[in-house]
Formats: structure tokens, C-alpha cells, sequence
């Protein structure tokens, strides 16, 4: 059974973590789209993003698109030569489409940003 210095301890300990380390950001790895089409319903926390990553390969195009319950910001990226790069960018959409036509192997990320206070659902599909 801990003793009384050791449950202050840990008061003191827990008292020192940040808020913001509960609230953790949300990657959501899914396999490249092939042959079928990949539908995912994320939940972007409030204030916070989520995104969704897959790796495809140069030249294999990816139709996208989504529905937010509210306005959003998006964004796709891939990481690449050091730096992010970002095809698409767009703030305040509630739903938008597109075409990815990767120019190299990379992992892509479609990225939405919730600028409320509340969560918001957003349904993602991806089109190989």
C-alpha cells in the first residue's frame, strides 16, 4: 500500500502533466485504395485535426472527396525532400472532391482542421 509521501508525490507528478497531452491529434493509417473504394467516417476533435494517410504510388490516381457536418479546413500533403508539400488547400469547406495524381512514392495525408468547439464528423471516401 503507498505511502502518504508517495501519493503526494504522484499528486504533484499528475499535477505537472499538460491538458493539451489528453486531447492527442489523430492519424488514422489506412492501405492504399486498390481495386475498391475506401470509405472512412473520422471525428475531428474540437480546436484539434485529424488525417487520414496512405502510401500510393507515382502515377496510381485517387479520387477524394468528403461531408463535414460544419466548415472545415483541408488540406492534402505528403512529406518529401525534407519539407511538407501540400497539392491541395482549402479553409472553411463543408464538403469538396478532387483528383490526387502522386508524382512520386509517397504517403499522402487528407487533413481537416476543426476551427469549433464542438466535434465534427467528416465521412471521407477515397476512389482508386
Amino acid at each position: 500500500m503507498p505511502g502518504l509521501r508517495h501519493l503526494l508525490l504522484m499528486g504533484i507528478v499528475l499535477g505537472c502533466v499538460p491538458l493539451a497531452s489528453f486531447a492527442q491529434r489523430q492519424l488514422v493509417q489506412v492501405p492504399p485504395p486498390s481495386g475498391k473504394v475506401l470509405v472512412r467516417h473520422l471525428i475531428a476533435a474540437p480546436g484539434d485535426f485529424i488525417e487520414l494517410c496512405t502510401a500510393i504510388k507515382s502515377g496510381r490516381a485517387v479520387d477524394w472527396e468528403f461531408d463535414a457536418q460544419t466548415p472545415v479546413t483541408f488540406n492534402t500533403h505528403f512529406h518529401g525532400e525534407g519539407r511538407v508539400k501540400y497539392p491541395e488547400s482549402m479553409s472553411a469547406m463543408s464538403s469538396a472532391k478532387g483528383r490526387l495524381v502522386p508524382g512520386g512514392d509517397h504517403e499522402y495525408c487528407w487533413m481537416w482542421s476543426n476551427p469549433t468547439t464542438a466535434p465534427v464528423t467528416i465521412r471521407v471516401q477515397l476512389t482508386p
